[in-house]
C-alpha cells in the first residue's frame, strides 16, 4: 500500500471520526283564467270623447352601477433561489437538518476534489423530521469510479442546536486487500450551531469516541490492527467574509477547528497509545454548505475543494 493512500485512509479515518347551493323552491304557477271581460255600454254617445292621452312613457330604471371588482390579495414574495439558505420560499427550513450553511434536503448532493486527484461525493439519501428535530442520511464515496469507497452515516439535527452530531450506521468495506470496520461509541456537543449563533468569535466544543479494526493482506500474509479513538475538537468562527462559487458571491463563514486526538492501537500482540493535533480549516458559503476544508496533520495535508453542488 502506498504511503500516499496510507495517509488518505488514515485521514478518511480522522474525517469519518448527519360552490354549489340548494336548489331554489319552485316558484308556483299563476292563475291562468282570464277575468271576465267588462260589459259594453249599450248606446254611443251623440260625440265621440276627447281621444284619451297617451300615457307618458315609463322612464326607465337607471342601471344598476356594476360593484367595483375586489382587489385581489398582494401576491406572496416571489419565490428565491434554494441557494439562498432558508427553502424554496424563503419562509424557513424545511426541517431542522436544512441549516442555511450547511442545508442537508433529500436529494442534495455535493462533490469534492483533491489536488491529488482524489475525490469525495456526499449525498443526503433521505430526510426524516419536522423544523424542530430530523434526521438525515448521507451517503460518501470516495476514490476513483474503479477503486470506490462508500459510507454511510446519520445526520442528528435540532432548531436549537443546529447540526448536533453525526453517527455512523455499520461502516465497514472490503477492498484491495484491506477491510476496514469502524462503529462511533459516543460524542457530545455539535457539529455545527444554529445559525443565529454563528458569529465572529464564537466557539464551541465536541468529543467523538470510536472504535476501528484494519485487516490489511500482504500476499500470504495478514495484519489486523484494531483500537479506538478519541477526539476532542475546539471549533471558532473566525471570520464571516463573502465566498465565491461559480460565478457568485454569497454570505460566508470562516471556520477553524483545534482537534486533540489519542489513538490506541492493537497490533501483533502489542498496544501503542499515539496522541496528536489535527487542524481543520472551513470555509462555508450560505445555501452552498461546504466550500473548501484543508487538513493538516503531522501526516501530511489533504485539501479539498467543491466543485460541483446540487441543493433542491
Amino acid at each position: 500500500m502506498s504511503h500516499k493512500r496510507s495517509v488518505f485512509l488514515l485521514l478518511l479515518l480522522l474525517a469519518l471520526a448527519a360552490c354549489g347551493g340548494a336548489e331554489a323552491p319552485p316558484t308556483p304557477a299563476a292563475d291562468t283564467e282570464a277575468p271576465p271581460a267588462t260589459e259594453v255600454a249599450a248606446s254611443v254617445p251623440d260625440e265621440a270623447p276627447a281621444p284619451t292621452a297617451v300615457p307618458e312613457p315609463t322612464a326607465l330604471p337607471e342601471p344598476t352601477a356594476l360593484p367595483e371588482p375586489t382587489a385581489l390579495p398582494e401576491s406572496a414574495a416571489a419565490p428565491v433561489a434554494s441557494g439562498d439558505g432558508w427553502g424554496a420560499s424563503n419562509s424557513g427550513p424545511q426541517t431542522a437538518c436544512d441549516h442555511p450553511y450547511w442545508p442537508l434536503r433529500e436529494g442534495a448532493r455535493w462533490v469534492f476534489g483533491g489536488a491529488d486527484g482524489t475525490s469525495l461525493a456526499w449525498e443526503i439519501l433521505s430526510v426524516s423530521g419536522d423544523r424542530n428535530t430530523a434526521e438525515a442520511t448521507m451517503q460518501m464515496t470516495t476514490g476513483d469510479p474503479d477503486n470506490e469507497l462508500a459510507f454511510t452515516y446519520i445526520w442528528e439535527c435540532s432548531a436549537d442546536s443546529g447540526l448536533v452530531s453525526f453517527d455512523f450506521a455499520g461502516q465497514s468495506f472490503a477492498q484491495s486487500g484491506l477491510e476496514m470496520d469502524m462503529q462511533v461509541t459516543g460524542g457530545t456537543g455539535q457539529f455545527l450551531p444554529a445559525p443565529e449563533l454563528l458569529e465572529v468569535a464564537y466557539s464551541w466544543e465536541s468529543t467523538l469516541a470510536s472504535t476501528f479494526t484494519f485487516m490489511m493482506q500482504e500476499g500470504d500474509e495478514g495484519l489486523e490492527i484494531a483500537g479506538d479513538m478519541t477526539n476532542e475538537t475546539t471549533s471558532s468562527v473566525i471570520g464571516d467574509e463573502p465566498v465565491n462559487f461559480d460565478g457568485r458571491t454569497v454570505d460566508g463563514l470562516q471556520i477553524d477547528q483545534v482537534s486533540d486526538i489519542a489513538m490506541t492501537m492493537n497490533m501483533l500482540g502489542t498496544s501503542n497509545t499515539t496522541e496528536f493535533s489535527m487542524g481543520n480549516g472551513m470555509v462555508l458559503g450560505r445555501g452552498l454548505g461546504l466550500i473548501s476544508q484543508t487538513t493538516s496533520t503531522e501526516f501530511g495535508d489533504v485539501t479539498m475543494e467543491l466543485i460541483e453542488v446540487t441543493i433542491p
